[in-house]
């Protein structure tokens, strides 16, 4: 099976001929435990976290004295049932001289064994040599899973399982965090079992509660004590709630939700230092949420011949876990801290490759475990396990960037050391909590509309710096179109004269022209930190429209009372004169206390050409409770394009027959005639929000004079006028409105 469908033979010695040549030796008759030698040595030259092959009647044998079973990881989960969970009471992780550092042990060790300890192998010799000869003799495997794949993570895992292989020799040898003297123990003085521990290469951090795994919980957050930082951890996506149930993080979106509706929240701590990995499915939700732009960031390849080894080609069927679908509009702009570590594996990879692309994310720890694929595992022979991979991941779009066996760097290699550990300190928790709060960033960017006339005024565009240590700094907002062409690039002032509150706060301001046609624009926004001599752009945080606008234009609807809902077709008008509106959608939101529910709130919209109308292919149900319902909705509609609300619209919907009693607007707004192109009538529609001296004025392109259709004192409410052109040439008029200190104007073609 791995011979003609294995899709990892790239990045190895291939060898796999050689190795297949223990065929013959097991045919001539082995033990069991020779067989599962042979078989742990030919996965571990795979060097890959995806493949094993074990039966499980040697895989599981419980560990003894002197059983010459090796165990080949550091970690031990209780609620993970690999295996042994209480063989050794303590946690090792890799110093940078290859010995052990003990950061978690039980209570009363029976070594002694304390935080801050440290192992340096057995019997006067050193473990890092020592597990080497193990794999010369070719030793049996117990059922933990080698889960790397890098050369390093290999390394490391090796490394952290010098203490759960205590039972292969007769002293240990450890250097004491108190006297730092060296003794040579008996391993004869452990005994028993002893009680598990969270062996996760993760100090607990106060105020953060830990992921019950006994429950089979996999995710837990909090906020870092002492601060607004909220920190989630991620021991693995594959919880307790089974996929075809609910397809996504129950958990981690919660998480990740909870943050975020916070907004007094500081910056985000994800991690993912030990990740088990399992079913993608489970975290693009709550990554999503993160991201406000489409995020391609690996595809997969799987063997194309079974007969040449590396030979690979696209995959149909797994491509989708690598990317990620952005919510347009709804960027985090905080920091975000990603942990990682050489246990995060395969789905842990991939989260902290793809969470570390966000703008606002650094990594700290060490690089995951390169274990970037997918595994199979159906069908094993009864007794058995078996895995193999079948896809490895690249870089779009280059099928030559293969990322497995590759560990993706972190921005900053710190891990845990031996002074943090005896006092409690988890420093690579220590060092994102201090970047956080040292950071400085732009963030909270605000528009002033969505929507400006194309040409004729501008936007203005605020943000707040966030900048605790004084640093130099600079804030700079970007204009793009649709086709990712830069429109414009302007300074944000904090002078308190561009629309940016006070001089010296926090905010800053700018007031952005607009350009001259109708079109779509996205605000990315940029700080500069001279200090540090580095920069931080963030994109799609804002955006505003010229084009249209759209309008709710009516509002069809139906009472089924025996039913207790209504439906109410929504037709949407555009009164843009030159571009059509594509990929807009309509929401419907309602908080009237009859209502129940909105069965769908948000269709799309098809493409609306100027001075059209169109409607969703379906009606909005609005379910109400009829023993308080009183006759009638007041609805809100939004119109966005890729999560961005540029036009809002509401009415008082009756449904018994009795005329709604208008809405009085909030806003002055002078509305895009309709028609238009127009001959030789057409109607102007304007709103005033308060009692005020209206004019409404029409002029040619010279500037002159032609009409007059409103000049008196007008009350709030939406107000029409016809204009008749029938006097006039064609050509572009426009028309314009005074009310108290509103001012606006708009263009119109008249077409004989």
């Amino acid at each position: 099976m791995i011979d003609q469908n294995y899709a990892a033979f790239e990045g190895i010695d291939d060898n796999w001929q050689q190795l297949r040549s223990y065929r013959d030796t097991i045919a001539l008759g082995v033990s069991r435990g020779r067989l599962s030698g042979i078989l742990t040595d030919m996965v571990r030259q795979l060097h890959d976290g995806h493949v094993f092959m074990t039966e499980n009647a040697v895989a599981f044998t419980p560990l003894q004295r002197d059983l010459p079973l090796v165990v080949p990881v550091g970690n031990e989960l209780p609620s993970w049932n690999w295996g042994q969970t209480d063989h050794f009471g303590a946690a090792l992780t890799p110093l940078p001289d290859s010995t052990l550092l003990v950061y978690a042990a039980v209570l009363n060790h029976p070594l002694g064994l304390v935080p801050g300890d440290i192992i340096l192998g057995y019997d006067g010799r050193l473990w890092k040599d020592l597990y080497k000869d193990l794999f010369k003799v070719q030793f049996p495997m117990s059922f933990y899973l080698i889960m790397q794949c890098s050369k390093s993570a290999a390394m490391h895992q090796w490394l952290g399982a010098a203490g759960m292989n205590w039972h292969l020799f007769d002293t240990i040898d450890v250097v004491k965090y108190s006297t730092g003297d060296t003794v040579h123990l008996p391993t004869s003085l452990i005994t028993g079992p002893m009680p598990g521990i969270h062996a996760t290469e993760q100090l607990p951090v106060k105020g953060v509660p830990f992921p019950d795994v006994s429950k089979g919980e996999r995710v837990s957050w909090g906020y870092v004590e002492g601060t607004r930082i909220g920190y989630i951890y991620v021991l693995g996506w594959d919880e307790n709630v089974p996929v075809h149930v609910n397809p996504i993080a129950p958990a981690f979106l919660a998480a990740v939700d909870t943050i975020l509706a916070d907004r007094s929240s500081e910056g985000i701590i994800v991690d993912l230092r030990t990740n088990e990995g399992a079913d993608a499915a489970r975290w693009t939700s709550g990554f999503s949420t993160l991201f406000s732009q489409n995020l391609n960031a690996m595809g997969f390849l799987v063997r194309a011949t079974a007969t040449e080894h590396r030979s690979l080609r696209v995959s149909t069927q797994w491509n989708a876990f690598g990317s990620l679908s952005g919510s347009g509009g709804h960027l985090y702009d905080r920091p975000i801290a990603v942990l990682s570590g050489p246990w995060s594996f395969s789905g842990g990879d991939m989260s902290v490759h793809l969470l570390g692309k966000h703008p606002m994310a650094r990594t700290f720890g060490l690089p995951s475990a390169g274990a970037f694929g997918m595994t199979d595992l159906s069908d094993p022979p009864v007794g058995w396990f078996r895995g193999r991979t079948v896809a490895v991941g690249y870089t779009p779009p280059d099928t030559s960037a293969k990322l497995y066996r590759k560990s993706i760097p972190v921005d900053e290699e710190v891990w845990l050391t031996r002074d943090g550990v005896a006092k409690g300190e988890d420093d690579v928790v220590k060092r994102a909590v201090e970047w956080i709060n040292t950071l400085t960033y732009a963030h909270d960017v605000a528009l002033n509309r969505g929507y400006v006339p194309p040409g004729q005024d501008s936007v203005l565009v605020t943000a707040e710096l966030t900048n605790p240590l004084g640093h130099s700094a600079s804030v700079s907002s970007i204009v793009t179109d649709l086709a990712g062409v830069v429109r414009d690039s302007v300074p944000l002032y904090n002078d308190g004269l561009h629309g940016d509150g006070s001089a010296g706060d926090s905010v800053w301001g700018r007031y952005v022209q607009v350009p001259p046609d109708e079109n779509f624009f996205d605000i990315a926004l940029r700080t500069d930190d001279a200090t540090q001599g580095t920069f931080r752009r963030l994109p799609s945080v804002a955006a505003f429209a010229t084009c249209g606008p759209l309008a709710l234009d009516s509002v069809a609807f139906k009472n089924q009372p025996a039913y207790q809902y209504c439906s109410a077709r929504t037709y949407v008008r555009s009164d843009g004169l030159t571009a059509a509106v594509k990929g807009a959608s309509i929401t419907c939101e309602c908080n009237d206390p009859w209502m129940k529910r909105i069965n769908v709130g948000t269709f799309s919209l098809p493409e609306i050409s100027p001075g059209t109308k169109a409607c969703p292919s379906s009606p909005f149900i609005v379910n109400y409770d009829s023993s308080t319902f009183p006759g009638y909705f007041n609805l809100k509609f939004k119109l966005a394009i890729n999560g961005y609300t540029f036009w809002t619209d509401s009415m008082k919907l009756a449904v018994t027959g009795v005329a709604p009693r208008p809405q009085l607007p909030t806003v002055y707004s002078l509305m895009q005639n309709y028609p238009n192109p127009f001959n030789p009538t057409t109607e102007i529609r304007y709103q005033i929000s308060e009692v005020s001296n209206v004019s409404l004025k029409v002029y040619d392109v010279l500037g002159r004079e032609v009409r007059t259709l409103v000049n008196r004192k007008q009350g709030p409410g939406t107000y029409e006028v016809r204009f008749d052109a029938s006097g006039l040439s064609s050509g572009v008029y426009f028309y314009r409105i005074e009310a108290g200190e509103y001012a606006a104007a708009k263009k119109m073609l008249l077409m004989k």
